[in-house]
Parts: structure tokens; C-alpha cells; sequence
């Protein structure tokens, strides 16, 4: 009598369909995993940023400002991260990087052509070199919708400016102490996600071939800054638009650096009231969860 020593063809198939159908049910599994690690990545680099800013105010007492921005010509200005290189373990950087001319200046071409991985979420698309993805909001705009909608609800703090503000000749804010915070360090954010810059995206959705008001998102750049101008849904005012708002690539949320240097991850529904108390640093109106 002959032994088989071979599968039949019928066998092999149904081997192919059985495992076609366990790779079907770990691939999400491995993608959410994967997802998972990147949004840890992202959160210690935004940690670093925060930990930067609070070693910075540890040398001047004061906070860096959010970017010096004047309309003068030539005047020079810079974004806020140019202030806490040395903080940001970028001490050589620092060194090749002049503050007493413009950003953009030639002086500064090969600093402001560095990349700087610690500024950029791997959760995130990097169409373009030296980008960021973490960026400082200073208010919500006097003229935006978000603002507007608030106020309607009801939800009107005694302030609408954000922890950290910008430096213009136009309007020159105050040096932003610990003293200013008066709503409380734990409950104020001091650092914001805006990813995906230059790209135009809305809701994750990239706008093909639209215009991009979100400036090119450079590290260095004084504008690189935002304010709260927009909503979508039911007043939700993180993940709608990477124009100038508060953007991730997370799902379902975005991640936050509090002034007191913790990460927090806040799901993209947060409650307007809630928001706009942990957004304002003197409002009057600490969060309740």
C-alpha cells in the first residue's frame, strides 16, 4: 500500500483561506499597536517641548514668547522655539542660529535648513523638510466664529488669551510669568498640536489642490503660531482644520502639553466650556471634567 506524502490541493487551499482570515484579524490589531507606539513618540516630544519652556522660564523667570513678530522690515524675528534651542538638547544649533537677525535672514540658511525630529509627531504626514507639527496658540480671535459661538452658549471668560502670547510692535503683550497663570498651571495647556503643514487638511481629509493659509509650518517661523478661529460639528474645535487650529493625526483626540509639563491626550468632543477653560491662563473658570 503507497503512503500520501502531499497535500492535496483542497488542503492547501483551505490552509491559504484559514490563514488569509487570521491575517485579516491581527491586521487591525497590528496597526492599532503600531499607532499606538507612534502616538507615545509623539507624546515625549511634545514633552520635550514642554520640559524647553519650562527650563527657559527656570533661567529668565519669565516664559519664551509664543514669537517675536513685528512688521517692521528686517526687524528680527523668530518663533518661539528659536528661544529654547539650548533647552531642546540643540545647543550646536543655537550657536549657527543668529537672533539678532531675521529667521529667514541668509546668515541663517543653514541653521533653519537643520530638522528637527523632537518637533515632529510620527503620527503625522512631513510632506516638507523642517517642519513642525507642535506650535503655541495665543487667543481665540476676536473675529472667529469659535469665539462668536462661545459667547452665544454663554461660556465668557474674563480672558480669552492663551498661555503663551507673541511679541509685535502693534500690540507688544506683557512678559508671561508663572504669576500670570492665574488659572493654574494643571489646568492651563501650554502647547498644541497643528500637524500636517504645509498640506491643507480638513478632518483628516487632504484638501487636493486648495489653497494652504497655514504657512509652511517651519520651525523658525515667527507666524507659525495660531489662534482659535473655527469650528465644525457641535462646536468642536480640535481636529476640523490644520489652518491655524488645533490638528492631530490621532484618532479621536489630540494631545496637550499642560503648564505644569504633563501630556494630556483630550478626546476631539471635549465640552465647549471645558475647552475654553483650559485654554485660557487667566479666565476666571477652571475646568470641571
Amino acid at each position: 500500500m503507497r503512503l500520501r506524502t502531499a497535500f492535496t490541493l483542497v488542503e492547501l487551499l483551505v490552509v491559504i483561506a484559514i490563514i488569509g482570515v487570521l491575517v485579516a484579524l491581527l491586521l487591525p490589531a497590528v496597526q492599532a499597536a503600531r499607532e499606538a507606539a507612534r502616538r507615545m513618540q509623539c507624546s515625549n516630544h511634545l514633552k520635550q517641548v514642554a520640559l524647553g519652556i519650562h527650563l527657559y522660564e527656570n533661567a529668565y523667570q519669565a516664559y519664551p514668547p509664543a514669537a517675536v513678530n513685528w512688521s517692521t522690515p528686517g526687524y528680527p524675528n523668530h518663533s518661539g522655539i528659536a528661544f529654547i534651542l539650548p533647552y531642546l538638547e540643540q545647543a550646536n544649533l543655537q550657536n549657527a542660529y543668529h537672533q539678532d537677525v531675521a529667521w529667514s535672514h541668509a546668515t541663517n540658511k543653514a541653521a533653519i535648513e537643520t530638522t528637527l525630529s523632537n518637533l515632529r509627531c510620527p503620527s503625522a504626514p512631513h510632506p516638507a523638510p523642517h517642519t513642525a507639527d507642535y506650535f503655541s496658540a495665543t487667543q481665540f480671535a476676536n473675529s472667529g466664529i469659535a469665539r462668536k459661538a462661545c459667547l452665544e452658549r454663554g461660556i465668557q471668560p474674563q480672558s480669552w488669551e492663551g498661555f503663551l502670547q507673541q511679541q509685535t510692535k502693534s500690540d507688544y503683550k506683557d512678559t508671561i510669568t508663572q504669576a500670570s497663570i492665574r488659572d493654574g498651571l494643571s489646568n492651563t495647556w501650554l502647547y498644541f498640536e497643528d500637524a500636517g503643514r504645509p498640506i491643507h487638511y480638513n478632518q483628516r481629509k487632504q484638501r487636493i489642490g486648495a489653497a494652504s493659509n497655514s504657512k509652511d509650518g517651519h520651525w523658525a517661523d515667527p507666524e507659525g503660531y495660531f489662534n482659535v478661529h473655527n469650528y465644525c460639528g457641535d462646536l468642536q474645535m480640535i481636529n476640523c482644520s490644520n489652518q491655524n487650529e488645533i490638528f492631530s493625526f490621532h484618532h479621536g483626540g489630540a494631545l496637550f502639553a499642560l503648564g505644569d509639563g504633563s501630556i494630556r491626550f483630550e478626546s476631539e468632543q471635549i465640552a465647549p466650556q471645558v475647552f475654553v477653560a483650559l485654554f485660557t491662563r487667566a479666565g476666571g473658570d477652571i475646568a470641571q471634567r
